[in-house]
């Protein structure tokens, strides 16, 4: 996979989270109506994670050029997922114990973006 397919597979995921987030936005506002205010909350905030780093992935995309900078472009996409994912289901399912997987999933995230600051610091021009 080239630089230019990779910008492409990382703007189309990008686009994706968006997606996915406006559709949970829309549910939310006629869905959660008059569910617990924690759980709520919950949900919104998995919203915010996907539209934030979905848009980061967008503007990322480009600069996405060496390996290291890819595995860590991927291995946010899979925190993101991991995080957003655990507490959107928790929603539905709170006595699951789904919430658990979110740390890892914020864990992935919070390396993912420390990865990507030294990987860009260390890109030979």
């Amino acid at each position: 996979m080239g630089s230019a397919s990779g910008g492409r597979w990382f703007i189309a995921l990008g686009c994706l989270m968006l997606a996915v987030a406006i559709a949970g936005q829309a549910y939310a506002a006629h869905g959660l109506q008059g569910l617990d205010a924690a759980l709520q909350a919950r949900f919104e905030r998995a919203l915010q994670y996907l539209i934030v780093h979905g848009l980061a992935l967008i503007a990322l995309a480009a600069q996405l050029r060496t390996p290291a900078q890819r595995i860590a472009g991927f291995t946010l996409i899979v925190g993101v997922m991991v995080f957003c994912s655990a507490l959107a289901l928790s929603v539905a399912w709170p006595q699951a114990g789904i919430t658990r997987v979110a740390p890892l999933g914020g864990s992935l995230i919070i390396l993912s973006w420390l990865a990507l600051a030294v990987a860009f610091v260390l890109q030979r021009r």
